[in-house]
């Protein structure tokens, strides 16, 4: 299940490759969908945020959504990013 949901977030396209169903990230090496060995999770998370956010159009709602988190949650994280400006 987390396998699908990966995908469908990390792909570019709507249909679902084989090249996104694996982890390519190996060695520190900086794979295709952003992630590389030895990030940190603060870091990882934060890419998967902001993927999300392009890949639903910057669509904060639906991100959430995808992301399993509540709207006030994405917003105070892009507000520690410094991304955009907080809806209130």
């Amino acid at each position: 299940e987390n396998t699908i949901e990966r995908a469908v977030v990390l792909t570019k396209t709507g249909t679902i490759r084989p090249d996104v169903l694996s982890m390519k990230s190996v060695g520190g090496t900086k794979g295709t969908d952003g992630f590389k060995a030895g990030m940190t999770i603060a870091e990882a998370e934060k890419e998967l945020i902001l993927h999300t956010l392009d890949f639903c159009g910057q669509n904060r709602t639906k991100a959430a959504e995808m992301l399993d988190i509540s709207i006030r949650t994405l917003r105070n994280k892009l507000n520690d990013y410094g991304v955009g400006k907080a809806e209130a």
